[in-house]
């Protein structure tokens, strides 16, 4: 009972002397790099994990970006803030979000579309927010970092502007062309099989209503057991769903490329992500 007595009277001594903020300051930095930290850190190491396999330049630059460029973020009023110091102004916030920030995701308007995607870039804060409440594998975890990465990158490191939604979905285009070539280095010949299953599939359906690609696109391809066999098996319904939409990005873009060139094939692949997404949930600059 004396040391309790003891503590709380050298904190009342402190507060009294003006130190509120620094004690307050301190104990919610150490707080959220006990709560967020681990969260942050194991997803630099599945980014990284994922990058060497795909053994992609691009790939492993992107993953070790992410490792140095990134500090950890927290939700703060309506915002978001560094917990640790910034060391560079490439410097962006890899922010996992736990079971308990889930009310935030509806409070704040920026966060909402958090309720729908896994993660999300947002270049407006620079905050690359990370769904760390939903079970991923460390495949399907890596894929995510990695993406989000590229995204971070395109905005901190090459400048692109992302002043609108023609600017947010040319940046998307180029982050799924770079997804899609990490799943075809790491799935190798086994996932080239997958494709082509679901390219003759697409094309089926397409001829038996006399219609062409681009004109139409299929809403979703079924899930392939194969998958898992190249991948791992996912560690849920989230999981897979997201490892089924890659793949799907690969097969239209595929068909695509077959069906349209130059100028006409970049307005078709901004066409199909753009109907792939809700516009109001986007986020750009100002």
């Amino acid at each position: 009972m004396k040391k309790v007595s003891m503590l709380v009277v050298l904190s009342l001594v402190a507060l009294c002397a003006g130190a509120e903020t620094n004690v307050l300051h301190v104990s919610l930095k150490e707080l959220e790099l006990f709560k967020r930290g681990p969260f942050r850190d194991q997803m630099i190491v599945d980014a990284a994990k994922v990058a060497v396999q795909s053994k992609d330049p691009e790939a492993i630059a992107i993953a070790d970006f992410v490792r140095a460029h990134s500090a950890l973020g927290l939700i703060h009023s309506n915002s978001f803030k560094l917990v640790e110091d910034a060391t560079t102004n490439t410097l962006f916030a890899l922010l996992p979000i736990l079971p308990e920030d889930l009310a935030d995701l509806f409070r704040i308007p920026v966060m909402r579309s958090m309720t729908n995607y896994s993660g999300e870039y947002m270049p407006a804060y620079k905050v690359a927010a990370v769904r760390a409440d939903i079970h991923l594998s460390p495949f399907g975890q890596g894929m995510l970092v990695l993406h989000e990465g590229k995204h971070a990158y395109l905005h901190l490191i090459e400048h692109h502007a992302c002043r609108d939604l023609d600017d947010v979905d040319r940046d998307e285009v180029e982050v799924r062309t770079f997804d899609c070539r990490v799943y075809q280095k790491i799935g190798g010949p086994a996932y080239e099989q997958i494709v082509a299953r679901q390219m003759d599939s697409i094309n089926q359906s397409l001829a038996a209503i006399h219609e062409k690609i681009g004109d139409v696109f299929p809403e979703s391809l079924d899930y392939d057991p194969a998958i898992d066999s190249i991948f791992g098996k996912p560690a849920s319904k989230r999981d897979a769903s997201m490892r089924c939409t890659g793949i799907y990005v690969d097969v239209i873009f595929r068909l695509l490329e077959r069906a349209y060139t130059g100028e006409a094939l970049a307005k078709q692949k901004i066409t199909f992500i753009r109907s792939a997404y809700e516009p109001a949930t986007r986020t750009f600059l100002k």
